[in-house]
Formats: C-alpha cells, structure tokens, sequence
C-alpha cells in the first residue's frame, strides 16, 4: 500500500509540475523532456518556471539596443539559451540543467524530422543545435560560478560576454539572410529542410 501511495504521489508531482498557467503540460512535452521530468519530479517546477522566465526576458532583449535583436540564430538567440542555462544552474546542479538542454535540443531534431511547428519560429538544423549547446554550455558555467548573482547583474554579465565574443551566433547578411562561411547568401532551398547544411556558426561578437 505505502508503494502504491509513492507512486501516485510521484504521479501527481510530474503532472502538476508542469501543469496548468505555463502552456506547457507533462503531456505535451517531447519523449526526452519528459524522461528529464521524471528523473527529477521535484525541481520539475522550478525548471518550467524558470524556462518562462527565460522566454520572458529573451523577448524584452529583442528590443534592447545592445544587442541585434535577432531571436532566430542572433545575439538575443544566444542571450535566450545563455540566461535559459544559467538560471536553471542557479537553482539546479550543473549537470542536470546541462541535460535539461540536451532533452530539449532532441527534441528540436524530433521537431524535424517530423516536420512539425518549432518554437519561436526558428530554423531547426545542426547549426542552431550545435549553436544552442554552446551558448547552453557558457550560460551553465556563468551560473553555477554565480549562484546568488540576482537577475538583473546576471542579465548584464550574460551581454557583455556576448558583446565580447564569448557565445555563439549564425553568420547572415546585413538584411537577415543566412550566409555561408565564405559569406555567399544561400538560398532557401540550401537549407530549409535540410538538417546538415551549410549555414555558418561564428562567435558572437562578429
């Protein structure tokens, strides 16, 4: 009886968890995000509230002049994964916000090969994941070397080093398009459905 009650109580955590008010319910989630619910039922909450949170300021950064204002593969793409990381390290052991990341980035390959919708309408190929690990690496570090480092300080930190150079972002031309590493503009065709291609990756302050 006492098993059967831990089981359901563990049940009712994974739901609730990231439950209702987020957009983003236990049911809904890919195969390997769930898997990292699972695994860590008790700070699940914490990792949902703090994705929010991340999503949240990567929008106010859109219009923040230090940096380009490019969501998709820019500055303000490698401040989202960056702030992501570093707050999920502030709450969270290094190791399981790193995995979080790695669940969710599976999950943007899943995205594509099933040709489904992604978020925030970015190109899904090797290059944003290769990209989004990185900047998930760097914002991992910078959180868990700053745990008690409130918001504001570590949102300043996070574009400095974007500023510096210390993140990663995709080459494109003056008007948005991608480049390749000899900066000859590709074509749609070149890599739009096509998860190896030949977008370039360069560091973010270029």
């Amino acid at each position: 009886m006492a098993h059967r009650i831990l089981l359901f109580s563990c049940l009712i955590i994974l739901i609730s968890a990231t439950g209702c008010g987020s957009g983003v319910s236990f049911f809904h989630l890919s195969g390997p995000e769930k898997y990292w619910v699972v695994k860590h039922p008790f700070i699940a909450r914490k990792a949902r509230e703090i994705m929010i949170e991340a999503k949240n300021q990567s929008k106010l950064m859109e219009s923040d002049k230090r940096l380009d204002g490019d969501p998709d593969g820019g500055q303000v793409d490698a401040f989202r994964h960056s702030y992501w990381l570093a707050r999920l390290s502030q709450q969270m052991k290094t190791g399981k916000a790193l995995a979080l990341g790695v669940a969710h980035e599976k999950n943007a390959r899943k995205n594509f090969e099933k040709k489904k919708a992604v978020e925030e309408n970015s190109v899904q190929d090797s290059i944003a994941s290769v990209m989004d690990l990185y900047n998930n690496s760097v914002g991992a570090r910078v959180g868990s070397n700053n745990k008690t480092l409130q918001r504001e300080p570590l949102k300043q930190l996070l574009v400095d080093m974007i500023l510096k150079g210390e993140m990663k972002k995709i080459l494109k031309s003056p008007s948005g398009l991608p480049l390749n590493c000899n900066r000859r503009i590709l074509d749609s065709t070149e890599y739009v459905g096509r998860w190896n291609n030949m977008r370039c990756l360069i560091f973010s302050d270029q």
